[in-house]
């Protein structure tokens, strides 16, 4: 099955986040696996969807500004965003949703964001930060199957993001299904100089089911969104778990 998320596809100022499932027929469903009687294909006994039809999994406050910025691969359903209040594009947050028990949960916030990767436009590209990414698994090294009742399952997060002195990448972890997230580690950083040339780390991505020593990938170099493009070298870090 695919797990679609999105936010305002049609509607400029619609920030919410919107989410359904498409099986391999095209069916679409509800995040609880509802069958919704729309496909995605539309066969003529089938109606299509309109986009905006799907189940609301974040509502966007009032003049906030929401970017989506990930969806988890694998189960549990999982989608990361940064949330501007009241359009403050300088202070990000980057926050966490989990679908369980047929309805979707807010985390607590992981971390702030201090700047956009293309502050100096005001397009929109304004809200364009540097992105997370999700890796499940069971136990410290996240390597083990099982009941997912009887172990104890870590989600880690990792956070490009902009802190207030430098670039950084991180990891965070949650062991609480994704209530909660604690820094784990720092594994690059990049200081500031306050210009819009500055080196800046965005899209952390790690396969999906990796294990121990798994690659971690991000985008690093300079970002100049409409503007002619961006350059950047890619980059891998190899963790190994204790």
């Amino acid at each position: 099955m695919v797990f679609a998320v999105y936010g305002h596809p049609r509607i400029s100022k619609d920030h919410n986040i919107r989410c359904g499932i498409i099986d391999a027929n095209g069916a679409l469903k509800k995040c609880d696996l509802t069958d919704t009687g729309k496909n995605f294909y539309n066969p003529e006994n089938l109606p299509a969807f309109d986009l905006n039809e799907l189940e609301i999994a974040y509502e966007t406050p009032e003049e906030d500004t929401v970017r989506l910025l990930t969806v988890a691969p694998i189960e549990p359903l999982r989608i990361a965003i940064c949330r501007f209040p009241n359009k403050d594009f300088e202070k990000g947050e980057y926050y966490a949703l989990r679908f369980k028990n047929g309805k979707w949960y807010q985390s607590e916030k992981i971390c702030d964001n201090f700047s956009s990767l293309a502050p100096a436009q005001r397009d929109g590209s304004q809200t364009y930060v540097g992105g997370m990414e999700y890796y499940f698994g069971a136990g410290d090294s996240g390597n083990r199957v099982g009941d997912i009742d009887s172990i104890t399952f870590t989600d880690r997060i990792f956070a490009a993001r902009c802190s207030e002195n430098a670039w950084v990448l991180e990891s965070y972890l949650s062991y609480d299904m994704g209530k909660t997230y604690f820094l784990e580690q720092t594994i690059r950083c990049i200081p500031r100089n306050g210009t819009d040339e500055d080196i800046k780390i965005w899209r952390p991505t790690v396969p999906v089911f990796a294990e121990d020593n798994m690659p971690l990938y991000w985008h690093e170099g300079t970002y100049t969104a409409h503007t002619g493009g961006w350059h950047c070298d890619v980059n891998m870090y190899i963790e190994y778990d204790d």
